[in-house]
């Protein structure tokens, strides 16, 4: 299975009303894999409504070529802390 399948595996259980768009889907597939490939420092991409934009894909600190997950609310709940937290580690996994 290539990385940005394994990305999108793990964004399928948390984000499943998201993730269920196909463009959305080969959207966010096609930049996980550029990603990987290229691993720009500025790399972002939008995973829940593009207007609240709070569940983000941005480049991991450690690895560019890989991705973490960055909750982007204005006020960010232990809740939204703990969710970020378990699927950046099930991510660091892969």
């Amino acid at each position: 299975m290539s990385y940005a399948a394994a990305v999108l595996r793990v964004l399928a259980e948390e984000f499943p009303t998201e993730m269920g768009s196909p463009v959305t889907t080969q959207i966010i597939s096609d930049a996980v894999a550029r990603q990987a490939d290229q691993g720009s420092e500025h790399f972002e991409v939008i995973i829940d409504d593009p207007i609240l934009a709070n569940w983000r894909l941005k480049a991991d600190r450690q690895d560019p070529r890989r991705v973490r997950l960055a909750c982007c609310r204005l006020r960010v709940s232990l809740a939204d802390q703990e969710r970020e937290k378990r699927i950046n580690t099930v991510l660091a996994a892969i």
